[in-house]
């Protein structure tokens, strides 16, 4: 009927395609008959073609997309099988699977280490933070401490992690160069000095200079001020509120300053004779409230001062400030409490 038997009959195996086997005409006719292909390959008996069993089904099969996507997903599975790949005993081929199967190793070595370093990345501070609240739930039941104070210290650390997601501002600002640890506290700071009234109208200068030594801190709420006055001649102040900052052996001052705002002054003698100032805001007294040390975690001060009154004293035109200050003569934390009209 026409049908060369030789056409039926299976091809000898191809090596890695070395050989002049490849774009022989026979060979390429044979390539053509589907039964013949499916019969040589479907046969047990037939060479063993190792690793690549898989890849030979594609001899017959004429799509394109699959021939391209069918590589790829042998590849794939060659680089993540680990010794579970069909290797002849050809020298050649057993040295290819080798290095094919140290690549994997190796690439999927190198991929689990990153997902490692990404997940510590992204959860590293949250780790840190829990481990930090069970120490705090641990002291607080060690020192029995009552269910509205723990409460309290709940709400305090959640606040402070929603508000700065464990990063430390101070630590990071400092770490930069002068200049730009000045530029970026002055654009950060500006705004806040400037709602205090004792600084409102200052130079840009000495607003910088201020910017540069406020250190950012979060209170909780609860802060109260009362003022009284026992005699005609004083005024006291008492000031509690909790204190959420670190403190070393060298200790803190909390400062309070009394001030007048809208104060005129008509100059007798001096440069300024017969000119009248006017002064938006002076500090008329300085007192030290308490020195706090070794305070390394949240702490509530309750402290009064006394201030000695000047004649002509009016409550309504005056306030108390009260700040912090280290060794160094460094302003931070500074707030205000504007007094009461009648006092």
């Amino acid at each position: 009927m026409g049908c060369d038997l030789r056409m039926l009959s299976c091809k000898e195996p191809v090596y890695y395609g070395t050989t002049e086997m490849v774009l022989d005409r026979a060979r390429l006719a044979w390539a053509q008959k589907n039964q013949a292909r499916s019969i040589c390959l479907d046969i047990n008996t037939n060479y063993t073609y190792g690793a690549y069993k898989w890849t030979i089904q594609l001899v017959s099969n004429e799509s394109r997309l699959e021939k391209i996507l069918f590589p790829i997903f042998w590849g794939l599975m060659t680089l993540s099988t680990f010794g579970h790949l069909e290797s002849t005993t050809e020298w050649s081929e057993v040295v290819f699977n080798i290095i094919v199967l140290t690549s994997g190793l190796l690439l999927v070595t190198m991929l689990i280490g990153n997902i490692k370093v990404f997940l510590h990345a992204t959860t590293s501070k949250k780790q840190a933070m829990h481990l930090k609240m069970r120490n705090i739930e641990w002291w607080m039941k060690k020192r029995q401490l009552p269910l509205g104070y723990r409460q309290r210290v709940r709400n305090y650390e959640r606040q402070r992690w929603a508000a700065m997601r464990g990063v430390d501002e101070c630590e990071m600002v400092q770490n930069l160069p002068e200049g730009l640890r000045r530029d970026i506290k002055y654009h950060l700071c500006l705004d806040l000095v400037r709602q205090v009234p004792l600084f409102q109208h200052m130079d840009d200068l000495v607003l910088e200079n201020i910017c540069d030594r406020v250190k950012s801190l979060i209170f909780t709420k609860g802060e109260t001020a009362t003022f009284q006055r026992p005699t005609s001649e004083t005024l006291q102040v008492s000031l509690t509120g909790a204190l959420r900052m670190k403190v070393d052996s060298t200790g803190i001052d909390i400062m309070v300053a009394l001030y007048e705002n809208g104060l005129v002054t008509d100059c007798p003698r001096g440069e300024n004779s017969g000119r009248v100032l006017a002064n938006d805001y002076v500090v008329r007294k300085l007192e030290k409230l308490c020195t706090v040390k070794d305070l390394a975690a949240k702490k509530t001060v309750s402290e009064t001062a006394h201030f000695t009154v000047w004649d002509g004293f009016n409550s309504a035109k005056c306030g108390v400030a009260v700040f912090l200050q280290n060794a160094s003569l460094q302003i931070f934390g500074t707030q205000s409490f504007q007094l009461p009209d009648e006092i």
